[in-house]
């Protein structure tokens, strides 16, 4: 899914992925399909935790834009070395500028998805791994190849605010929760 330059959402997720990458790329096809933005990712940076097993993020683009705000995107790839989630994630340390950008991206995937096929407001869900914070708002929509959350993430500690996207392979997500 991209902006372009006139603020309009446009679809780029069939056959499933991201922009120019598709679900079970490695990581040199993830690199020629995005020639000089991607960059490799800092090794202690590298591992996330993605559906209750860890994939790695070898690669980032460290600045995307999406209306004027900037996003680090990590693409995570699991196992044979496969991309299987795309997660861009806000790069601000203003919380109201955190708490506008997650309710116009809720807007704009609302209008261009229909509504949410799954959301929780719930601080009980504990802590994200990736942002070392309480979960406070998601958003999902369920795509044919692929499944996007939104969410907001407000850490316990500092009150620090923190917006993220995820764009999942449904293959691996159904693996994923196969196993709960």
């Amino acid at each position: 899914m991209i902006w372009s330059e006139t603020g309009c959402l446009k679809d780029n997720l069939s056959p499933g992925g991201w922009e120019n990458a598709r679900w079970g790329m490695n990581e040199e096809q993830v690199t020629r399909a995005f020639k000089e933005q991607v960059t490799p990712v800092n090794p202690d940076d590298a591992a996330m935790a993605e559906g209750g097993k860890s994939a790695q993020s070898a690669l980032q683009i460290p600045k995307f834009d999406i209306d004027g705000r900037k996003f680090r995107v990590h693409f995570l790839f699991g196992s044979g070395h496969k991309l299987e989630t795309v997660q861009l994630l806000l790069l601000s340390d203003n919380p109201y500028l955190a708490d506008a950008t997650f309710k116009d991206l809720e807007a704009k995937l609302a209008e261009k998805y229909g509504p949410v096929a799954f959301k929780s407001d719930d601080d009980s869900l504990g802590r994200s791994l990736l942002f070392r914070g309480a979960l406070s708002s998601t958003r999902g929509w369920k795509l044919s190849a692929t499944t996007i959350e939104l969410g907001y993430y407000r850490a316990s500690q500092d009150g620090e605010r923190h917006v993220g996207i995820r764009y999942i392979s449904n293959e691996v997500r159904n693996q994923s929760t196969k196993r709960l």
